[in-house]
């Protein structure tokens, strides 16, 4: 800024200045170098025009929620601004009638207006200023998403997108629709534009693909093909294909197993009903499974396939009625014999299987009990042995000092007979019982210490060796096996609320032993962990077909003939007697199919595009349309759409999809999907996102680690001004249990940035990573989308994070947390918001008494024209959820500064400079004061001024502030107590009135002014005074 104040000429005296005054300077002081300018004030409370230029949007009627989403546009209506738009979903049609939750979409134009006014009613909106699009009908939300779309229809007009959330679809309830409205210079001429109306020339309309749950997102994303005309993408994460198979509604079933029964090579399973009490045997043939019912005899509590009898086929084993055993001997195919019955003594029993004897067959250990013991007493666990024939025969009792809770059997000391670990109602340890040989065992050993409610043996270590996995108190624990029939401490692997089973298998098939689970808990209905190969589990996923489930039994099987592990579960629909068995396909890598993979379609911009709607955007592409699909259960791919501008610089628009639930090997369960646009994306109707390898996009992913991504959409912006797109991530990271603090993950562009087809969000080094940490835990950083934008107009893009929970000492209403871009490197990789200044970064609050400021942050876009973007805040919850947004007006300057340090006069008061009214601008009419209190009354004073900077010299008593040369500006008089002497005096200079006249010419934007009062006073030594001095820049 020096550098380009210097080469202006010296400003000469004028006629008019007061040669009276005995400021009349010659010497010319060295200059101090001041460091970079603040562009906004902080901290600032918002709505405030106090050294910022920021305008309400205000107006929605009952709990609309204004503000929740907004957009910026482009240029909608042509008159080369760039315009926005603000919604209001649950708008409702004022005046007490049955319109509710129509939804209002406010389409805001781009105007120098906007940088004169503090707050905008957007309910009187006519057509000047902009216009509202009203929702078509009770419960449609229009305005749940909203997106600029681009010019979809290559009309030389910006389009904008609306998400109808309500949308009725062919009598499909809430399917969810998108509204594309064509800019053009009369759209919306008359104030409103109707929803209903859109179509033929004014718009499309497009179905959301179809879901099961959730919400429709919506993003314009560029000319991704090169074609001229601009992409726009639909998704519904809660959709896609339900890779799993409803098998039946069944009556009350809580167990089952699966294996090859009929011999045939592929999974068939067996499920055990109570009410008829019968099992159904499901027969697969190429995916389609049969059931065949099979008589018991008895309420089947567990069930299992086992060749009991030698003749190497499966048979079915049943514990049922309470304390029988059963097994049901297969005799050809899927024809069964009669059931041998062995009865146990009480009625409640476990049952597990082993080869308790070491003959190469399968017996049975049944613990017993009565259901009525107190602690302290004696329960019996039963060993069964079995003939080879597929009979039983009790051959000894083991004795147990409580109530049965869980059991598991299997060779623990490698000796090659069963051995087994029982736990209890009443103690939380343990006992592990050595087989001595023949079905005789040791005293117990106390083992881990856990109350399970299921248990599992099995090699997770690689040892050798059978390690202990256990299902207690909401989490997965392991201990691990360490010889002479001992284990170490349990160790927790995550969260398994309520555990039914826990079946070890090699899910992912890299030959190491995982973990499967399921339970009653809706949200842990099944979960599966995936082994390192080291007995170490750094994943585990939620991918449940059915997520409203309470899940009883599980069973892994290949189910679609892929040679991969899929799973069969058994349970009901939480608080209704409604019980279900479905089936997914598994995919080799541990992850399954079921419903919530997630949607997105991309329609393909054209100019013809009203011609054929309205889009029923399905899994299945069409010739106007292609699509993404997720692939586990769960996934949602979609939750978030991201248009990144041209980041590989290769002409073609880039763009990402994010997923909330996707499995990426070695990292965490949010995935963003980048796909780099080029001439052929989706020429075949699809594209994989599992399918990228570095030329054609890349997947962004943090790995495990204390700061992981969360699932919103990406930023890019050129952060550090290199002249390439960086990427932005919002992530938090975890600093206690359920404990966070938000951040950001900038990934800078580089011709490398993706290239290998992973991007990871790993170790912040300043040069390919940077880290942005909030200041306080769970405030609601890194929750939403970043606003990334030029706000200061000094050429790199600077980010701002909404935290809607942000508490200091001047507000708890929230924040908008800003830093400004700057240069690389970032030494250390991070930047601490709390530790930063107004040099580097600005925060802006709500004020007092309100809550949830900045739960969405957005650019505007340059909706005043004056070359530098501008911001949008949320308020949606102000006025009772009426809510509001607030336009900040971006600025290249900051408002202006006081420094140096005034003279005390002889009242012994020390003046102060200041400033009111609009920020000085040559282009806004608006009035900027210089203003000076506290002098002596009725006294003479004038403001001088100069444009070389700042000094600190001493001057008659005072400090001189102003580098030589200066001008003087009229005098004035201060005013105040008519007599006498005091403070009371004031002086206020006019300066947009100075700049008007023209007096000085080189007043001219991005010149930087210092100035100050001198004033007389004649009881100084010197019989004058001097303030402190203001430092300001005139903006455009």
């Amino acid at each position: 800024m020096t550098s380009q104040v210097a080469q202006l000429p010296a400003l000469t005296r004028k006629a008019h200045m007061d040669t009276r005054s005995s400021l009349a300077f010659t010497l010319i002081f060295p200059a101090l170098t001041s460091g970079a300018m603040a562009q906004f004030p902080s901290p600032v409370v918002l709505p405030s025009n106090t050294g910022i230029e920021s305008v309400a949007l205000t107006g929605s009627s009952g709990s609309g929620q204004l503000g929740l989403r907004q957009t910026p546009i482009g240029d909608f209506n042509g008159d080369g601004r760039e315009d926005f738009a603000v919604a209001a979903h649950n708008w409702t049609i004022p005046g007490g009638n049955s319109s509710t939750n129509r939804g209002a979409v406010h389409v805001l134009f781009g105007s120098n207006a906007w940088s004169s006014l503090t707050s905008a009613n957007m309910l009187t909106l006519d057509g000047t200023l902009g216009f509202t699009v009203f929702g078509a009908n009770n419960g449609d939300m229009l305005g749940y998403r909203i997106a600029g779309a681009g010019d979809v229809n290559g009309d030389g007009y910006d389009d904008l997108a609306m998400v109808a959330h309500g949308f009725d679809v062919n009598g499909e309830s809430d399917r969810g629709g998108v509204y594309v409205l064509y800019g053009g210079p009369q759209v919306g001429a008359g104030g409103s534009v109707l929803a209903a109306s859109i179509g033929g020339t004014s718009g499309f309309v497009a179905y959301a693909p179809p879901k099961t749950t959730g919400l429709v997102e919506v993003c314009g994303l560029g000319d991704v093909d090169g074609d001229g005309f601009d992409e726009l993408a639909v998704a519904s994460p809660g959709g896609g294909p339900a890779e799993w198979i409803h098998l039946l509604g069944a009556e009350e079933s809580r167990c089952l197993a699966a294996g090859d029964i009929d011999g045939d090579g592929d999974d068939d399973f067996v499920l055990g009903q109570l009410q008829p009490q019968r099992a159904l045997v499901f027969v697969n043939d190429n995916g389609q499974f049969t059931p065949m019912p099979v008589p018991l005899g008895c309420w089947p509590q567990a069930i299992e396939l086992a060749d009991m009898d030698g003749d190497g086929d499966l048979d079915i084993v049943v514990h049922g009625n309470g304390r029988r055993v059963a097994i049901l001997p297969c005799l050809l195919g899927t024809i069964f014999g009669n059931p041998r019955n062995f009865d146990l003594p009480d009625d409640q029993s476990i049952v597990r299987l082993g080869d308790i004897d070491a003959d190469g067959d399968l017996d049975v250990v049944a613990a017993n009990y009565t259901d009525t013991l107190t602690f302290g007493g004696i329960e019996l666990v039963h060993i069964l042995r079995n003939n080879g024939n597929g009979f039983l025969t009790e051959i000894g009792t083991v004795n147990f000092d409580d109530e049965p809770r869980s059991l598991a059997v299997g060779d623990i000391d490698g000796d090659g007979d069963a051995d087994f670990l029982m736990n209890g109602h009443y103690s939380s340890a343990i006992r592990a019982y050595e087989n001595l040989g023949n079905g005789t065992f040791a005293a117990p050993v106390i083992g881990p210490i856990v109350t399970a409610y299921d248990m599992s043996l099995a090699d997770v270590d690689g040892d050798g060796d059978l390690d202990a996995l256990c299902g207690a108190g909401g989490y997965l624990y392991l201990a691990l096996n360490q010889g002479a029939f001992s284990f170490g401490a349990p160790t927790s692997l995550g969260s398994c609320n309520d555990t039914e089973r826990i079946l070890p298998a090699d899910v992912d098939m890299d030959g190491d032993m995982d973990i499967v689970t399921c339970g009653r808990d809706p949200s842990n209905a099944f979960r599966c962990f995936l082994n390192n190969g080291d007995g170490t589990f750094p994943l585990h996923g939620r991918h449940f077909p059915q997520p409203m489930y309470s899940a009883y039994d599980i069973a892994l099987a290949d189910v679609d003939g892929s040679g991969n592990l899929g799973v069969i579960v058994v349970g009901k629909v939480v608080n209704q007697a409604d019980y279900r068995v479905v089936a997914a396909r598994g995919f080799g890598d541990g992850t399954f199919g079921g419903e919530r993979k997630g949607c997105v379609a991309v329609v393909r911009g054209a100019p013809d595009l009203s011609a054929h709607a309205p889009y029923d955007l399905g899994e299945t592409p069409s010739p106007y349309h292609f699509v993404m699909l997720g692939r586990n259960g769960r996934e949602e791919l979609g939750t978030a759409l991201s248009a990144l501008g041209d980041l590989d610089t290769d002409g073609f628009a880039d763009f990402a999809v994010t997923a909330q639930s996707a499995y990426v090997p070695g990292g965490s369960s949010v995935a963003h999907f980048v796909i780099r646009g080029g001439a052929g994306v989706g020429a075949t109707g699809f594209i994989d996102p599992r399918a990228l390898t570095g030329s054609n996009g890349f997947v962004l992913h943090s790995p495990p680690q204390a700061t992981t991504l969360t699932a919103a959409a990406l930023g890019s912006g050129d952060f550090d001004g290199d002249g390439q797109l960086d990427l932005i991530a919002s992530a938090r990271t975890t600093v206690a249990l359920n404990t966070f603090v938000g951040a950001a993950i900038v990934s800078f562009g580089s011709p490398t940035l993706g290239a290998t087809g992973v991007e990871l969000a790993d170790q912040p080094d300043g040069l390919r990573l940077l880290r942005i940490v909030g200041s306080a835990t769970n405030d609601g950083t890194g929750e939403a989308s970043p606003a990334v934008g030029d706000f200061n107009g000094d050429g790199r893009a600077d980010i701002v994070l909404g935290a809607p929970r942000f508490i200091d000492v001047l507000s708890s209403g929230g924040a908008a947390l800003g830093i400004y871009g700057a240069q690389r490197p970032f030494p250390g990789g991070v930047l601490s918001l709390g530790s930063m200044d107004g040099t580097t970064s600005f925060r802006m609050l709500r004020e007092p008494g309100n809550t949830w400021m900045a739960s969405n942050v957005s650019t505007a876009g340059d909706v005043d024209g004056d070359g530098i973007d501008d911001l949008l805040i949320s308020d949606d919850r102000y006025g009772s959820s009426s809510g509001r947004a607030i336009l900040v007006l971006g600025q290249r300057y900051g408002a202006p500064s006081p420094y140096c340090t005034a003279q005390v006069n002889s009242a012994g008061c020390t003046p102060a400079i200041g400033w009111s009214g609009a920020l000085p601008s040559v282009s806004d009419p608006d009035s900027f004061h210089v203003r000076a209190t506290n002098v002596l009354n009725q006294k003479g004073g004038l403001l001088f001024y100069g444009r070389f900077g700042r000094t600190a010299a001493p001057l008659q008593g005072g400090t001189l502030c102003a580098r030589q040369p200066v001008l003087r500006t009229p005098t004035q008089s201060s005013g105040g107590s008519a007599s006498g002497i005091d403070c009371s005096g004031t002086y206020d200079f006019d300066w947009k009135a100075w700049m008007t006249l023209g007096v000085d010419p080189s007043l001219a934007a991005g010149v930087t002014i210092d100035c100050q009062y001198w004033s007389r006073d004649p009881q100084a030594p010197f019989g004058t005074n001097l303030t402190d001095a203001l430092e300001f820049t005139i903006a455009p």
